[in-house]
């Protein structure tokens, strides 16, 4: 005998379903964003060094270039005319300017006589010095270019230079038409002038020569107490290499003459590293969220009609009683969906019997007291007993009509003057009122007989010691509302009473005697929504009472339901 089938909970299926569907996934993205993070970083890393660094060893490369192959001809006239014609070193002084403010890197110039005497510079500012010793010993940079004829030396020096700063010197030496040194012509960059050109390198570099002697660094930290590169930094040239928590990349300029090192700080691989270990113990966490979320959209995909279902009798709760819906994909939830729009339309006949039942109820006291009224008026007034049954007679007969259920201001105004004429006949100079409802409020839509409640009751609950009754109709548009309101001058509430009736008027059934007020409460909630209805206010005992009625202008320009 087969064991009967457990049945499965559909809760259950959807959790075995995402559980299936979200382990794979969630292992994937681990395992692709660590692996992203990794190559991204190397790669990312290695190519910012390796372009700065090419970016910068260009730079470089097209100056010196430059000033190399104007050392060649420097001069548009023979030094030995320098020296004895003005004209001509005004001639080649505006000729060297013209060509130096055309280059990428800015430098000054030199032009010495062959006995190493300065004939002319381009900036005074940034004196070339000769050193005294010069002349006696043939070292350095100016002996070395003495004794190399015709051959362009290129070296970092600060020997020549008043403020003991390190200069990039390009020099070689002018030749005569046969062969002999005239002279020599110098160019001079500074480190300054380097570094005004790389400002758009957003990373560290270093320039050095080839014996490791810094010429532009943009940090001392990369410099050993001598002014030298550190040694550390020596990499093989035109490689990436990790020292440290630093990445480095060293190129070579002009055969070694120069050399460029960029540098970046790598101390976020070893948090890289950390974070990596990190995620790995937070694993089963990340799996857990994982599935979570895709737990979303599965329950979204395999639950889209009973979330229809269930969104749709949440509007249900909430009053909005006209959202019909339509399921075709299912047999068993469109019987559902059927049984529910016939229930939308059961709700809405017995809310559209409610407010007919709620507009048929007239308040019985009235009609009592307006008929014992009549009954000695006949005898003592026949005329103003004829004229109050004529107004009683209209006030029902408008009250009880079925086919009336929107009115306009002006229209229901008319029957309120009937009343009021019957309480002017019934309490005569004890009794006045005034009415204040602009006339361009007339035009506007109303339920019928709402304005009619508030009257009943001031005249019941609003004469003052005197019995004398005064009451006072308003009305006014505010943000969108139709605001009317009803004043009297009778002997008003306490807090406990305003509290009391105010908090019978918010309930969903009426426990109480009060009808009328909840009667016009009930309907304008089932019309226009709960935001919307009657509230009552008194300063206090003795101030009288005022009860102020909302209903949106749209809802009151909405005529439907005109008279016939």
């Amino acid at each position: 005998m087969n064991k009967k089938q457990t049945p499965v909970h559909f809760r259950e299926e959807i959790q075995t379903a995402f559980v299936s569907y979200a382990i794979k996934p969630s292992i994937l993205c681990t395992i692709f964003l660590v692996t992203s993070v990794i190559l991204f970083w190397i790669f990312g890393t290695s190519s910012l060094l390796k372009e700065t660094n090419k970016s910068i060893s260009q730079t470089l490369e097209n100056s010196l270039s430059s000033y190399v192959q104007k050392t060649r001809h420097p001069l548009p006239v023979p030094v030995v005319e320098m020296l004895t014609d003005k004209g001509a070193v005004s001639l080649a002084y505006s000729h060297l300017k013209e060509f130096i403010s055309g280059q990428e890197i800015k430098a000054n110039f030199v032009v010495l006589d062959s006995h190493l005497s300065v004939i002319m510079q381009g900036n005074s500012q940034e004196t070339f010095r000769i050193p005294f010793y010069q002349s006696q010993l043939e070292w350095g940079f100016l002996g070395r270019l003495i004794h190399n004829e015709n051959k362009i030396l290129i070296e970092i020096s600060k020997d020549y230079t008043s403020s003991g700063l390190d200069e990039l010197l390009i020099g070689r030496s002018i030749l005569s038409n046969t062969n002999e040194i005239t002279g020599y012509i110098i160019f001079v960059i500074t480190a300054q002038d380097l570094m005004e050109r790389l400002r758009f390198v957003n990373i560290p570099y270093s320039i050095t020569n080839k014996f490791g002697n810094s010429f532009a660094s943009t940090n001392l930290y990369y410099l050993n107490q001598y002014g030298k590169i550190q040694e550390k930094y020596r990499i093989p040239f035109n490689k990436t290499k990790l020292v440290q928590s630093e990445a480095v990349y060293r190129n070579l300029i002009r055969e070694g003459v120069l050399t460029v090192y960029t540098i970046q700080d790598v101390s976020q691989l070893q948090f890289g590293l950390f974070a990596f270990c990190i995620i790995s113990l937070l694993f089963l966490v990340v799996l857990i969220l994982g599935m979570v979320i895709s737990s979303k959209k599965i329950a979204r995909d395999k639950s889209k009609t009973i979330d229809t279902l269930v969104s749709a009798f949440k509007d249900v709760e909430a009053g909005i009683l006209n959202n019909h819906i339509s399921i075709d994909n299912n047999a068993e939830f469109k019987t559902i969906a059927d049984a529910y729009n016939k229930m939308l339309e059961d709700i809405q006949r017995l809310f559209l019997y409610e407010r007919k039942q709620l507009e048929m109820q007239f308040n019985p006291h009235f009609l009592y007291n307006t008929l014992e009224n009549t009954k000695f008026m006949i005898k003592l007034d026949p005329d103003a007993a004829q004229k109050t049954i004529v107004n009683l007679s209209e006030i029902l007969r408008y009250s009880v009509s079925n086919t009336i259920s929107q009115v306009t201001i002006e229209e229901d105004l008319y029957y309120i003057e009937n009343y009021l004429a019957i309480c002017k006949s019934r309490f005569q100079k004890k009794f006045s009122y005034e009415i204040h409802i602009p006339t361009e409020m007339y035009s506007l839509t109303v339920p019928k007989l709402f304005i009619q409640p508030l009257l009943e009751n001031a005249v019941k609950y609003g004469s003052n010691e005197k019995g004398i009754i005064h009451l006072s109709l308003e009305g006014k548009i505010v943000d969108s509302c139709v605001e009317i309101r009803v004043s009297d001058e009778g002997q008003g509430l306490t807090s406990e009473e305003l509290r009391e009736v105010n908090t019978y008027l918010s309930m969903p059934i009426n426990k109480t005697n009060h009808i009328g007020l909840y009667n016009v409460q009930r309907r304008i909630q089932l019309i226009y929504g709960y935001q919307y209805g009657v509230h009552i206010e008194s300063p206090g005992p003795g101030c009288g009472t005022m009860v102020t009625l909302k209903i949106p202008v749209t809802g009151a320009l909405n005529d439907t339901d005109s008279p016939s």
